[in-house]
């Protein structure tokens, strides 16, 4: 069962909580970068803890699957440069682009890993900057929504044991 993005994205701000440690990391290793800094996001959704970064790097391109989430991701990211794309299959950009890679809770939506990571490696630089963050099982146990909607919780903890 796969979750359409499409039909929670004007709810999915409401949901999730911005994590301020995320906030924190983003500025520490990405914020005081050189300028001419490219930033990528991966697995974008509305960019709830990236948009940090609006001011903050050069160029900053988003992608994701899901053209609302992309849509409202512009609002907060004008600047911004949004690739609606499948990142199961590839990565739209060019070789040694990026400067700094973000995959925020994304990290459970990649079936094929080792073909994404490839694919991440071929797009940063060689001195650039990954920052990955995912959920604990026992994190995603913890949200409250979880209590209500049993059955998510349970797909999304096989999801999450893809590897």
């Amino acid at each position: 069962m796969s979750i359409d993005y499409n039909n929670l994205s004007d709810k999915y701000d409401y949901v999730r909580i911005t994590h301020s440690y995320i906030q924190d990391i983003l500025n520490e290793y990405i914020c005081f970068t050189p300028n001419g800094h490219v930033h990528v996001d991966l697995g974008c959704g509305t960019c709830k803890e990236t948009f940090v970064l609006r001011d903050k790097v050069k160029k900053f391109i988003g992608i994701d699957l899901s053209s609302n989430m992309i849509e409202l991701a512009k609002e907060k990211m004008q600047s911004g440069v949004f690739i609606q794309a499948d990142l199961q299959v590839n990565i739209p950009l060019l070789h040694n682009i990026a400067d700094s890679v973000t995959i925020i809770s994304f990290y459970h939506h990649i079936i094929n890993k080792e073909v994404f990571f490839a694919e991440v490696n071929r797009i940063m630089n060689k001195d650039g900057i990954l920052i990955l963050v995912t959920n604990t099982i026992e994190q995603l146990e913890k949200r409250g929504y979880y209590a209500f909607f049993k059955t998510a919780l349970s797909i999304t903890i096989v999801r999450y044991k893809i590897y």
